[in-house]
């Protein structure tokens, strides 16, 4: 992944001075904005970033390594340099557990205009977590929920959030999908896999975030760029893989070029 240049002197006296969280990342994506011009003329035909977050949390305490929030707000920089509108942000509980969340999936769409898909294997959602997903724009942001989730579903529509289902085809049966050629995965430690599939499978692990750029990993033939055939079948791990969700609702998912 692009290396992060260490901030200057005034950087890190206007960090101090000022307490916004952005302050030093706004510094660091310009930077990376004006080195990788020419890396942007030539976009890789990538649509969706996907990341999954450990129930731990961003920087939780855990024995396995985690990303910061400036690292996260770093991947986003380099994926819309790919090209991607799509950010989608798996997560294995409650969202109140996650503020970094909130923080991530502004700057994608503050900084980049993308759409943001939110999943939660979650069957409910309190108020605080309602009230901090209507603080994103409503146009570009979906929650992706279970079909079983009725009670949330109901109040969802009653708060006018919009919503769909993270598991849209059943269990066993052939994905639908567009496949991973199309999108980046990335699970709470920096490691890209294939898709989220197989996330946490060695021989489909394409490398962590600081062995190279995207545009590397994903354009190097020796990696693993597809599924076996009798792995690819819809199971938990496809829930809310936004290759698969895409077909479902297509009209919804276009993005500005």
């Amino acid at each position: 992944m692009m290396s992060t240049p260490d901030p200057s002197q005034e950087e890190v006296v206007e960090a101090l001075a000022n307490p916004d969280p952005f302050v030093l990342a706004k510094s660091v994506q310009k930077r990376i904005q004006d080195s990788s011009t020419q890396a942007s003329e030539n976009r890789c035909d990538i649509t969706y970033l996907w990341i999954h977050v450990s129930k731990e949390g961003i920087g939780g305490k855990t024995d396995a390594k985690r990303l910061t929030i400036e690292q996260w707000l770093n991947v986003i920089d380099e994926a819309a340099a790919l090209g991607v509108t799509w950010l989608v942000v798996t997560i294995n509980t409650h969202f109140e557990s996650y503020p970094e969340v909130w923080d991530i999936c502004k700057w994608a769409q503050d900084t980049y205009s993308m759409q943001v898909g939110l999943h939660t294997f979650c069957t409910d959602l309190n108020q605080m977590e309602i009230d901090q997903i209507k603080q994103l724009e409503p146009e570009k942001t979906r929650l992706f929920i279970k079909k079983k989730a009725e009670k949330v579903a109901q109040r969802l529509t009653s708060e006018g959030i919009r919503f769909t289902a993270a598991d849209p085809q059943p269990y066993g049966e052939r994905p639908n999908c567009q496949g991973p050629t199309k999108m980046v995965f990335v699970d709470a430690a920096g490691v890209l896999y294939t898709c989220g599939l197989v996330e946490g499978q060695e021989e489909y692990r394409l490398g962590e975030i600081h062995e190279g750029t995207f545009d590397t990993l994903l354009h190097n033939p020796h990696l693993p760029h597809c599924v076996e055939e009798h792995l690819h079948r819809v199971a938990q791990g496809c829930d809310g893989c936004p290759s698969l969700i895409a077909n479902y609702i297509a009209q919804d998912l276009q993005c500005n070029d």
